[in-house]
């Protein structure tokens, strides 16, 4: 058998191709630090900017509105408070004992209305604006409802001095100028003229008329009650 002989074909070698450099090219050069090669910086720095100035408006919108809560809020305090102060009925209007016993309760009535809308208030800002001007009218008020609840203290009393002096006038009244009656009474009367000169700060020549003036009255009120019934005898023991 024959053996067949192929032909060998001698391989190629290629040419290397090298890569060259391009002019002012560098192979080796930086990633961009931002998008599409621009620098980040001064955008992160903008942003701050921006960050800061609304920082600032919500800042300054906070107070603001703090503010004007804590101004409403007053003007609600201030406007129930005078319904409990002023007109009829109201506190202001009262005399006398009425206002004497009612001070108390109006006052501490002011007291807890100021203390519910102070618990209302929704940031710290507003309740320090609304506790600061509410606690000024507050401290003011009060020296309104002192005074005048002094005042009428003196009211009260001065009735009730009145009130004394006229019964005991009534009662050496209707006893006809029973001597021990008369006497009693314009005891009675003397003392509660004394006390109230002492209230009022009168001096010795006042207190002894204003004694004199009620014991007075109250012996012609006698004798006039004893005579119009017809008791002369009565009458002329009263009067002496």
């Amino acid at each position: 058998k024959g053996i067949i002989n192929m032909a060998v074909i001698p391989r190629q070698k290629l040419p290397q191709v090298k890569s060259r450099p391009v002019a002012g090219v560098k192979e080796d050069f930086p990633i961009p630090s931002g998008a599409f090669g621009a620098d980040i910086r001064p955008l992160g720095a903008a942003i701050t900017e921006l960050t800061n100035v609304a920082s600032k408006i919500a800042l300054s919108n906070a107070i603001e509105d703090s503010d004007r809560r804590a101004k409403e809020g007053f003007a609600g305090f201030v406007r129930e408070a005078n319904d409990l102060l002023y007109g009829d009925g109201k506190y202001y209007s009262l005399e006398g004992a009425a206002a004497v016993d009612a001070f108390p309760g109006v006052r501490q009535s002011i007291q807890d209305l100021r203390q519910d809308y102070s618990d209302r208030t929704q940031s710290r800002g507003e309740k320090r604006i609304f506790d600061a001007a509410s606690r000024a009218r507050t401290n003011l008020e009060d020296g309104n409802l002192n005074k005048h609840a002094q005042t009428q203290r003196g009211v009260a009393a001065d009735r009730a001095t009145t009130a004394v002096i006229e019964n005991a006038i009534d009662s050496a009244t209707k006893s006809q100028g029973k001597p021990i009656i008369m006497g009693s009474s314009l005891e009675q009367v003397k003392h509660q003229v004394i006390e109230q000169a002492k209230r009022k700060g009168w001096e010795p020549a006042q207190i002894q008329e204003a004694v004199e003036t009620q014991q007075t009255a109250l012996i012609a009120r006698v004798v006039r009650t004893v005579k119009d019934n017809g008791q002369q005898g009565s009458a002329l023991i009263a009067e002496e």
